[in-house]
């Protein structure tokens, strides 16, 4: 059985949209993050064995959009 949480709004300052979690029956988690201003979501390319791995993925997913940005 899949568990999705409810979709949150995530900012790191510079850049924001929002994430999507889902935990799978095997108990990793991978995640969707559709940033504003950009119609298609990134996701996950594997699971990873906890929440807190995702998380900091996608923190280091906005961190990345965030240098982007800076760059033009």
């Amino acid at each position: 059985m899949l568990l999705r949480l409810r979709p949150m709004n995530i900012s790191n300052g510079s850049v924001s949209g929002e994430v999507e979690y889902t935990q799978h029956e095997d108990g990793t988690w991978s995640f969707t993050l559709t940033l504003d201003g950009d119609p298609v979501p990134i996701e996950s390319d594997w699971n990873f064995a906890t929440k807190e791995l995702a998380e900091e993925q996608v923190n280091y997913t906005l961190d990345s959009a965030a240098l982007r940005k800076a760059e033009g």
